[in-house]
């Protein structure tokens, strides 16, 4: 079981995530947050469990992510742990973001 670690700038993702949603429903922003949160856990009983950036793109990275309804959760598998980079809507430039290009 790998331990699965958030990073400050994830949770900043989450708290924009959670805040453009509240615009609308604080109710609906706190669920959609928490299935985010859920999914991620995922990750400790099976970190492959993502989709790798090198398979994906053919760009050499450790980064692999796995879909959150249109977010997408980055991480990277790293001494036994799974630590969550980014949290970012799937349409955005998620490599330039990364810095991958």
């Amino acid at each position: 079981m790998a331990k699965v670690v958030i990073t400050p700038k994830a949770y900043e993702d989450l708290e924009e995530i959670r805040d453009y949603i509240a615009r609308d429903s604080e109710e609906i922003a706190r669920k959609y947050v928490d299935k985010i949160l859920l999914r991620i856990g995922t990750l400790s009983e099976t970190p492959h469990l993502g989709i790798s950036l090198e398979r994906k793109w053919g760009i050499p990275t450790k980064y692999h992510f796995i879909i959150c309804d249109s977010h997408l959760a980055f991480y990277k598998i790293e001494n036994k742990r799974v630590n969550v980079y980014r949290i970012l809507h799937g349409k955005r430039d998620y490599l330039a973001i990364l810095e991958l290009v």
